[in-house]
């Protein structure tokens, strides 16, 4: 009978604590508190600590130890509304018309198309081509 060796696995299971479970828990309990930021910032799938809040829910809410919780976000400062001028340089007007030669079996079809009225060409190729 042969055997088969299956590599290792990459990364080890992480082990945490009780009490370290209980201290995260805890934090999350706080007014105010993101339980996935709490998560990120102990570098704990989000996942993962709602499953233990869930679990350790009949503790007392109460912290055992300090906690590495989120820093505070600052407010930004409001926006500053300014003006900025800037030169745009007028239309290219060309004298050339646009081109167009459409087949289609034996027949073909040239087309000139003013270019001032390109948006007009635009739509009459679109209805054609429908």
């Amino acid at each position: 009978m042969d055997t088969l060796l299956l590599p290792e696995a990459g990364r080890p299971r992480r082990r945490y604590t009780p009490q370290f479970k209980a201290q995260i828990v805890a934090a999350c309990r706080q007014p105010g508190v993101s339980v996935t930021a709490i998560a990120l910032e102990n570098r704990i799938n989000p996942n993962l600590l709602r499953r233990w809040v869930r679990e350790y829910a009949d503790l007392p809410a109460e912290p055992s130890a300090p906690t590495v919780l989120p820093a505070p976000r600052q407010a930004l400062p409001p926006p500053q509304a300014s003006f900025v001028p800037v030169q745009v340089a007028p239309p290219i007007a060309t004298a050339e018309p646009i081109r167009i030669e459409l087949r289609r079996g034996e027949v073909v079809l040239n087309l000139a198309w003013p270019a001032t009225q390109a948006e007009a060409c635009v739509y009459w190729l679109r209805e054609l081509l429908r």
